[in-house]
Parts: C-alpha cells; structure tokens; sequence
C-alpha cells in the first residue's frame, strides 16, 4: 500500500492509489498547519491582529494547496507520459476545479486516481530498446 510513494510514474491499483492519496495529503496538511503555526506566532508577538493572522493563514493555506494539488496532478501525467489520453488530461482539469472550488482533500484524492493510469514511458522505452537489437 505504501510502496514506491515518490515514484509518480508507477502504475498503482485502487489500495496503492489509496495509500498514495494518506501520505500525500498528511504532508499537504502538515504543511498547512505550519503556515497557520507561524501565522498564529506572529498574532501572539503582536506583529499582527488576530483576524489579520486568521486571514492569512487561510489564505495561505489554500494557496499551497491549490498550487501542490495541480503541480502533482501535472507531475503525475508528465512523469507517465499521458498527454495523448483524453481521460488523463480531464483528469487534471477536474482535479485543478475541484481543488479550487470545493476542497483540498477532493483534490489530493483526485490526483491520487491518476496514478492509477499506465506508465507510458516504459512502453517508449521497450520501443527504443526493440529498435536497437533490430538493427
């Protein structure tokens, strides 16, 4: 379930996807709470009002998300080489609107899934490979 998680390119099934989608959206969080911890610092030495620091840190918060849940989406449709496959570039798109327009963990789960799609460079490479001993 948690095998290969930095390997983007790796063909997972639904448990791995799922193991995959835990690791990624705990580091999200982790990430998220740090900017609401130091913005909460910053209230409390009175650098900054307590709505001001709230705001921030929401905003923060859902800034990093929304730029972490599409670099991967990317990430992960660069790294299998799937530009040509229709469902995996909606995929990204659907994956960018709902991290934007409903929630970060919709987001995460959304790129998750697309780890489920075959790696395409692996194929391109057998191809290479083929060529080469034919001639």
């Amino acid at each position: 379930m948690f095998k290969d998680l930095f390997k983007l390119n790796k063909k997972r099934n639904f448990i791995e996807a799922l193991g995959f989608f835990i690791v990624y959206f705990i580091f999200d969080m982790l990430i998220c709470m740090a900017i609401g911890i130091i913005t909460n610092i910053f209230w409390h030495t009175g650098v900054m009002e307590k709505n001001f620091a709230v705001n921030i840190a929401v905003s923060a918060g859902f800034i990093f998300s929304f730029i972490f849940c599409t670099a991967m989406a990317i990430a992960i449709i660069t790294a299998k080489r799937q530009f040509k496959n229709i469902y995996a570039i909606l995929s990204v798109i659907v994956t960018i609107i709902v991290t934007f327009c409903i929630f970060d963990m919709l987001g995460a789960f959304m790129f998750s899934l697309l780890t489920m799609f075959e790696d395409k460079s692996q194929i391109k490479e057998v191809e290479k490979q083929e060529e080469q001993t034919n001639e």
